[in-house]
């Protein structure tokens, strides 16, 4: 992969939307997981920690998520390097 400029932030390519789990459709619950994680220098997701969720049981699907993202890499001197990011993902269940 070659960057646009020698130095450029990870830039997202592809992301998957989470599955909003059954049981918390269910429970009409609504909630957000906040996630960080690293780009490896091909793109990938790898790392994937939990920093806070308002649910625990919106955890589980955020992962899933996130695992399937793809990124164009961090680049410092013409050179990929990982880098790691953070994310907030929101699930609100909709009423009627």
């Amino acid at each position: 992969m070659v960057p646009w400029k020698d130095s450029q932030e990870q830039e997202p390519l592809y992301r998957a939307n989470p599955q909003y789990p059954k049981n918390m459709a269910r429970k009409m619950k609504s909630g957000w997981v906040q996630l960080q994680f690293t780009v490896s220098t091909s793109g990938f997701v790898k790392d994937i920690e939990v920093i806070d969720s308002s649910e625990k049981g919106f955890i589980k699907a955020s992962i899933e998520a996130l695992e399937q993202w793809r990124y164009a890499p961090k680049f410092e001197d013409g050179k990929p390097v990982e880098a790691v990011s953070t994310v907030q993902l929101d699930y609100i269940i909709g009423r009627g």
